[in-house]
């Protein structure tokens, strides 16, 4: 949903939270949740505003930004052609991804020999800095194409990097209305972007359940 602040029907003078206000009123009959996206002029406390629309009767949950990184080092990392991928070691890159941001170190054998195609094949002792930035919140697509810009500007700083990889994913307990069913599913969707150094990109989609 997309209150946009600059239409005529919001004056100069007038109460920005009662403008809002009035257009969530209109949406009562909807039966789903809305994410609202405030961007204030000024300096003013997220909480102050969830705070009005609680008095005003709405239940609010404040999608806080949240970021932060790990790093870890001697990670053998793969000799990709992200042309070339098929759909089978797609999903085997995806599994060896997750294992590093897990944190696992012990591959059970009957997927070592799965995974053992990602190492590099010119010197299997070649290992690299594995750096993860982890960032929860609710992104709009400007911010999206900003991120690959800044991916962009790190492939010419570092140009050894071999990949970089950029998940982007819905809100846990997203709220789900349909026909025969109501619920919260445990996420919306994940989709993956694996970017290269010549800036092609990979994108693969995961469903939520």
């Amino acid at each position: 949903c997309i209150i946009d602040t600059k239409l005529s029907n919001f004056h100069h003078g007038e109460k920005l939270y009662d403008l809002v206000k009035s257009e969530l009123d209109k949406l009562k009959d909807i039966k789903f949740d809305v994410l609202l996206k405030w961007k204030p002029e000024g300096d003013i406390c997220p909480q102050s505003i969830r705070d009005y629309f609680e008095r005003e009767g709405y239940d609010c949950i404040t999608c806080e930004p949240y970021c932060t990184n790990f790093r870890q080092f001697s990670t053998p990392f793969p000799n990709m052609n992200l042309k070339q991928l098929d759909s089978f070691q797609v999903e085997e890159l995806m599994e060896w991804i997750g294992m590093l941001i897990c944190n696992i170190c012990d591959i059970p054998d009957s997927d070592a020999s799965k995974l053992q195609q990602f190492e590099n094949p010119k010197s299997p002792t070649i290992t690299e800095e594995w750096k993860v930035d982890f960032c929860l919140g609710f992104h709009d697509g400007d911010e999206v194409c900003s991120l690959l810009k800044e991916s962009k500007k790190l492939f010419e700083k570092e140009p050894d990097l071999p990949f970089l990889i950029v998940f982007l994913s819905g809100y846990l307990e997203s709220y789900t209305a349909g026909e025969r069913f109501e619920r919260f599913s445990s996420e919306d969707k994940i989709t993956a972007l694996i970017i290269s150094p010549d800036f092609q990109c990979l994108v693969i989609t995961m469903g939520g359940s």
